[in-house]
C-alpha cells in the first residue's frame, strides 16, 4: 500500500471517499495517509456505503489512547495469544490458542475471564505488533493462526471468532494476509457462514480452514 502507484480504479475510489468524509465534517487524524484510506475501501470491497461509516468507526478507534492492559499482558503470558515468528516475506505469525480457554486456571487467566470481556486486551497487543513489527511497504500485514484444538462445533467461540475478524477489519484495515483455521470443527462450513454476513470479500478470501 506504501511507496507504490495506485492503479484508475483504486486513485478515483481515495478521491471518492475523502470527499464523503469532508462533506460530512470528518476530521482526519494528523498522521493519516492516503495508504490507509486505500486499505479502508479494500476491507469495504470498494463500496462507499460501506467504506465511510468503517471510516468513521477507524477514526474514533484512532484517536482513542489504549492504556496498557494488564489483561493483555496475562493473554501473552498464558499463550493465548501471542506471535510465533515471521513467515520468509518477514510477515508476523500471530497465534491464538483457544484450548487455553477451556482450562484458565492452568495458564494463569482468571477462571471468570468470558471471551467477550477479550477486545480490548487483544486490540492492545494487535496494536503493538503494529507497531513493533510493521515497515511500511516491506512489511504491512500478518498472518493469524487460530488454533481450534478439534473443538466441537458447540464449544467453538463462534461469538469471539467473529469479533476478532471485525476488530482487525475495522481498527487494523487490509493488515490481515491470510487467516488460518488449524484443528477445526468437523462442521467448519457452519462457523464460516455464521461470520462471513460481518465480513468484507477481501476477508472472507483470506480465510482457509
Amino acid at each position: 500500500f506504501h511507496c507504490v502507484p495506485y492503479d484508475i480504479k483504486e486513485e478515483d475510489s481515495i478521491q471518492k471517499l475523502e470527499a464523503a468524509l469532508r462533506e460530512k465534517d470528518i476530521q482526519f487524524p494528523s498522521d493519516w495517509e492516503r495508504a490507509e484510506t486505500l486499505k479502508l475501501l479494500y476491507n469495504a470491497d470498494f463500496d462507499l456505503k460501506k467504506a465511510v461509516p468503517m471510516a468513521i468507526e477507524h477514526f474514533k478507534w484512532r484517536v482513542r489512547q489504549l492504556p496498557l492492559e494488564q489483561l493483555a499482558i496475562d493473554l501473552i503470558n498464558s499463550s493465548f495469544f501471542f506471535t510465533l515468528g515471521k513467515d520468509k516475506m518477514f510477515r508476523p505469525i500471530v497465534y491464538v490458542r483457544l484450548n487455553v480457554f477451556r482450562n484458565k486456571k492452568k495458564f494463569g487467566l482468571n477462571e471468570k475471564l468470558q471471551y467477550d470481556q477479550l477486545d480490548s486486551a487483544l486490540d492492545w497487543i494487535v496494536t503493538l505488533i503494529r507497531k513493533e513489527c510493521f515497515h511500511p511497504y516491506f512489511v504491512e500485514n500478518w498472518i493469524m493462526i487460530v488454533d481450534a484444538d478439534e473443538m466441537g462445533i458447540m464449544s467453538f467461540p463462534i461469538g469471539f471468532f467473529t469479533n476478532l475478524l471485525k476488530l482487525t477489519q475495522v481498527n487494523h484495515p487490509a493488515c490481515l494476509h491470510k487467516m488460518f483455521i488449524v484443528n477445526p470443527p468437523f462442521s467448519a462450513g457452519l462457523i464460516f457462514k455464521a461470520a462471513s454476513p460481518f465480513l468484507g470479500s477481501d476477508t472472507q478470501e483470506k480465510i482457509t480452514f
